[in-house]
């Protein structure tokens, strides 16, 4: 639903009462021939969100404090 709102306009309370699977499906379609232009740029720039660290070299937050 997120998609949909982003997309292709909306509110959220439209598409909770609109959206139905052949609609859902029609929109998927149309995205997969005509991608959003993020997702062109992600794949252009070869983007790669930040993974997680583990183990030793991870960073450790530091404790959040208990009074201010």
């Amino acid at each position: 639903m997120v998609d949909c709102c982003r997309f292709f306009g909306g509110s959220p309370e439209y598409w909770w009462h609109n959206l139905t699977l052949r609609r859902l499906r029609d929109m998927e379609r149309s995205l997969r021939r005509v991608p959003p232009v993020e997702y062109f740029a992600a794949g252009y720039f070869k983007y790669e969100p930040p993974s997680e660290i583990s183990g030793e070299d991870a960073e450790k937050p530091e404790p959040l404090p208990l009074y201010e």
